[in-house]
């Protein structure tokens, strides 16, 4: 083979497997973390238990508080008073219940903890590996 079809098969074969790593998602699977679902379930919980804070009390909600917060009052647990909850995700728990904010302790299946502390009405919290 002379080198131009080396250069030539070579860069072939790379636009080839570029191609099939781009189009099967493997790239995707391989820088995606992997814990986002997860994550993304904890900002689900989040965003319900932030609609709970500012609902009225006459109609079921925290009145501008989290004070008496728990799964089944944000709409995601069938039994009251339940601060813990085991999503499809991980295992959940409501944790420094105060007026103003609230905390949330996340187990993942393979026992990584997680948690987002000082969670309040109007901030999008950073859920972080707990040290």
């Amino acid at each position: 083979m002379s080198r131009d079809r080396i250069i030539l098969f070579v860069v072939g074969v790379f636009a080839l497997a570029t191609v099939i790593f781009g189009y099967s998602g493997l790239y995707r699977k391989i820088t995606r973390d992997p814990y986002y679902d997860l994550k993304q379930e904890c900002y689900y919980i989040i965003d319900h238990a932030q609609l709970w804070y500012v609902r009225p009390e006459k109609y079921g909600g925290g009145g501008r508080s989290f004070i008496g917060l728990d799964f089944h009052k944000a709409g995601l647990s069938g039994r009251p008073n339940s601060i813990t909850w085991n999503g499809e995700q991980g295992h959940y728990t409501i944790t420094n219940l105060r007026g103003d904010s609230f905390g949330l302790l996340v187990r993942a299946p393979d026992g990584v903890e997680f948690e987002a502390l000082g969670i309040r009405f109007d901030t999008r919290p950073d859920v972080k590996k707990r040290l």
